[in-house]
């Protein structure tokens, strides 16, 4: 399963340098597999550098420089201009000699408080730098993204936990930076804490169901019983295969219960008829059992043969769907 944990802050030299450093202690941890490798440096931009100290010599305001440049090559839509023929868009930019020559852009002049223009040379600085091929957002800030699997025999939830716990060493050098889990990460964290409620409500619901359907609080609990029986079976085919419990899985566990409780509703419907009409408790569940038989089993016989497929593993993508069908074989075999 891969895991994602992205990184984002106000200035993206500090987020690369603590993604570096994150990634740095992924290594040397050994839980982790296939990490990214150095960001694609492969743009080419231009660096400005403005003095603040030679704009307040000139009495030039230094946001003054920026929308210069901006005007210059953004190239952005300053006016509309309406005639005869329509609507045109009045577009200002620099000459293609002035914007693609980095040595020219600083011949472009911007007026100081005293009406005198002013090269931008004399109060800006280019340098030509080698920045990624796409620069990512979170929240508006500069973000990376670090994709990577967990090493073998190292589950997800592990890989997860220790993914954090090194960014809380990380980040304390790097307070300006801020980590968190995405993707299939994030929903994995709020999936495995979710479970278990998730599950108990289930039941709750089973229960209350099955207490309508039968008037008795006593039937509901002898239907339920059976599941415990089934998730264990599943469980220990996760566990003996070395597969965790994944979304999947959980999905399996769902579909399982289901399959269950209807096998024990078709024995408890028949043995409440017989006991209707006065055979004892013994001989009608006896009864039951032996009448029902043949549909339970051809019942489950066609569930493990339709996930079959799912539990070996074929298709494409197989792999991740591979726990529930798992928990569903497992389950009813046992």
């Amino acid at each position: 399963m891969k895991v994602q944990f992205t990184l984002n802050g106000q200035e993206r030299e500090a987020v690369d340098a603590a993604a570096e450093e994150l990634l740095q202690s992924m290594r040397e941890c050994g839980a982790f597999s296939n990490l990214p490798g150095n960001p694609d440096l492969g743009a080419q931009a231009v660096r400005v550098v403005v003095n603040g100290r030679m704009c307040g010599l000139m009495g030039v305001d230094p946001g003054l420089v920026g929308e210069t440049l901006q005007a210059a090559c953004a190239e952005d839509n300053s006016d509309t201009v309406y005639d005869r023929a329509g609507a045109r868009k009045l577009i200002f930019a620099a000459s293609p000699e002035f914007r693609n020559d980095v040595t020219q852009l600083g011949l472009l002049q911007v007026r100081s408080r005293g009406g005198a223009l002013v090269q931008i040379r004399q109060l800006a600085e280019f340098e030509t730098v080698r920045m990624p091929t796409r620069i990512n957002h979170a929240n508006r800030f500069p973000a990376r993204t670090l994709s990577f699997d967990p090493a073998p025999g190292t589950s997800a939830e592990d890989a997860i936990k220790w993914a954090g716990s090194l960014w809380l060493a990380v980040g304390a050098r790097h307070p300006g930076v801020q980590g968190r889990e995405e993707g299939v990460a994030s929903e994995y964290s709020r999936a495995s804490t979710d479970t278990p409620a998730l599950i108990a409500f289930a039941l709750l619901v089973i229960y209350l169901i099955l207490g309508i359907l039968y008037e008795s609080f006593v039937h509901p609990l002898t239907v339920i019983s059976g599941l415990a029986s089934a998730c264990l079976g599943g469980l220990l085919v996760l566990a003996r295969l070395g597969l965790e419990l994944d979304i999947y899985g959980f999905l399996g566990l769902l579909l399982l219960l289901g399959i269950v409780k209807k096998n024990a509703i078709m024995v408890i419907d028949f043995a409440q008829e017989e006991r209707k009409t006065g055979m004892g408790a013994r001989q009608a569940i006896e009864k039951a059992c032996v009448t029902r038989l043949r549909p339970i089993l051809m019942t489950t016989f066609a569930a493990i043969a339709g996930a079959a497929p799912i539990a070996l593993g074929w298709g494409a993508g197989a792999e991740s769907r591979q726990p529930m069908g798992l928990v569903v074989v497992g389950g009813l075999i046992l």
